[in-house]
């Protein structure tokens, strides 16, 4: 992968390492303004509709548990981790899946779901739902939930869900899946309904997966998708801007569209609605609190992904090629014919330790050893190379969250590692689309023997002394960062 700049007519380099550190000065110093809607909760979750919104969103986001946002009509939820989950249609105003799926069983059915009562289950959900209740062993029998396992009519699909999460957390529980608690025909229809109405704790190679095939989306659709009427839908989305522009429509709290062409789309592409806004909050909302770099950076794979440039298809972005399906990173895996680049990974041979526990320096030597970047040979090794999004390999978003920036001076002893190869990657081929940017400079590797590399310090100041064409150059580039910042619009 590149890692510097050069400038024409030159043997003047600048490593991309420093323009990083430029991208994370501009983040730290940006003053931008916004003001959510809403409150957080499931009946008024948070809306964003400019950069500021979102920035300010998530960088409360690490000092917060559980808020909801809304997008195009789904629930978001994020919790004291960061990590983001569908719930459902904001409408059900539900504080899980489960709860969500509960509501629209009620609503269709007219009852909530039974209980599963046979021997193993039922010991528990009787008691915790009775412990819950408080109630005495005649309100008790009145209930009938002993004999029948039908909830009371007075419950409502919040009140159960509750019980059943409590079910799941008891210690000594049959199950610590609350669905077990639920008879098994209900517990199919509540499962049923999930599926095509939500994505719990989404991961970059299924999203991956569900751009590449719509029927992991919603099997019935394959069907209709490979049955002989049209071709399948997504081989054409995957390889085009409609995506992107649905995306940045979603950051800016309108509608998206997914029609391309005077015909536009079927209802498989309505489909695809259910992973964009959990998509979108895990992109630009949960890697950017982690990694503040990953909010420039994640722009501007949307301007590349928007603008078709070569390889940035919605699958790579999210997931590398060779682990889509997800099966292909299962069993014994497969030897690649071209080894890859990427971290050694946590189970690298671990550095010798010398007491029982280990001293801050060894941690440190630990996880430098990590980070080194070496050849992937397997399939079964791609989770720490993952797509071209930074923060996709196993692990990216926390290791990419060490700071360039350390009492106000640039880290110069923080070890180059995969994740800053991956962000120079993108950001080298955003600057070039710039003609002020990319008629004065292009990218090199690696610098020739006698090159001139310009000081970290006079990169990140955009000051060259005695060379006023490289200082407005830096000059330049910081512009465009500092616009990629602030600003939701595509640029190109």
């Amino acid at each position: 992968m590149p890692r510097h700049l050069k400038r024409t007519g030159q043997h003047l380099y600048v490593d991309g390492l420093h323009l990083l550190g430029i991208c994370e000065r501009l983040m730290k110093e940006a003053v931008l303004a916004g003001a959510p809607g809403g409150a957080g909760t499931p009946a008024a979750p948070y809306t964003m509709a400019n950069a500021g919104d979102w920035v300010a969103r998530w960088r409360a986001s690490t000092r917060e548990g559980m808020v909801y946002y809304k997008m195009a009509g789904r629930l978001i939820s994020k919790n004291h981790k960061v990590y983001v989950g569908d719930v459902g249609p904001a409408y059900l105003q539900s504080t899980s899946i489960l709860e969500s799926s509960l509501k629209a069983f009620r609503s269709k059915y007219g009852r909530l779901p039974k209980l599963n009562l046979h021997f193993g289950y039922a010991v528990t959900s009787i008691t915790v739902i009775r412990a819950a209740l408080n109630v005495d062993n005649a309100t008790w029998k009145a209930l009938r939930i002993e004999q029948t396992g039908t909830p009371p009519p007075t419950w409502t699909a919040s009140i159960l869900s509750t019980h059943l999460i409590a079910m799941a957390r008891t210690p000594g529980a049959s199950s610590n899946d609350p669905n077990d608690y639920i008879d098994a025909k209900d517990r199919e229809l509540l499962q049923e309904w999930a599926t095509k109405n939500a994505i719990n704790d989404p991961q970059y190679q299924v999203l991956a997966q569900r751009v590449a095939d719509p029927g992991l989306i919603y099997a019935k659709s394959t069907d209709s998708v490979y049955g002989g009427t049209r071709p399948a839908p997504w081989s054409e989305i995957r390889h085009s801007p409609v995506i992107a522009k649905a995306v940045r429509s979603l950051m800016k709290g309108e509608s998206p569209s997914l029609a391309a062409g005077p015909a536009g789309y079927d209802k498989d592409y309505a489909r695809k609605q259910l992973l964009l806004p959990v998509m979108t909050m895990a992109i630009f909302h949960a890697e950017p609190a982690r990694n503040p770099r990953a909010w420039p950076i994640n722009l501007m794979i949307l301007d590349l992904a928007e603008s078709t440039t070569a390889r940035f298809t919605w699958d790579a972005i999210l997931w590398h090629p060779l682990a889509i399906p997800q099966s292909a990173t299962t069993g014994a895996g497969h030897v690649l014919a071209v080894p890859l680049s990427g971290p050694r990974g946590p189970h690298a041979p671990l550095v010798p330790f010398v007491g029982p526990q280990p001293t801050q320096q060894e941690k440190t030597a630990q996880a430098r050893a990590e980070r080194a970047i070496v050849p992937i040979t397997s399939t079964l090794k791609l989770h720490l190379v993952g797509g071209l999004i930074p923060a996709s390999p196993t692990d990216g978003g926390r290791i990419g969250g060490r700071p360039l920036w350390a009492q106000n001076r640039f880290a110069a002893t923080e070890p180059f590692d995969f994740i800053h190869q991956k962000e120079i990657d993108v950001l080298l081929q955003w600057l070039m689309q710039f003609p002020e940017i990319g008629t004065h400079w292009s990218v090199q590797d690696p610098p020739p023997h006698g090159a001139t590399l310009v000081p970290a310090m006079q990169v990140l100041q955009r000051q060259v002394p005695a060379d006023v064409a490289t200082t407005t150059g830096l000059t330049r580039i910081a512009a465009r960062l500092q616009t990629r910042i602030g600003t939701l619009d595509y640029m190109h």
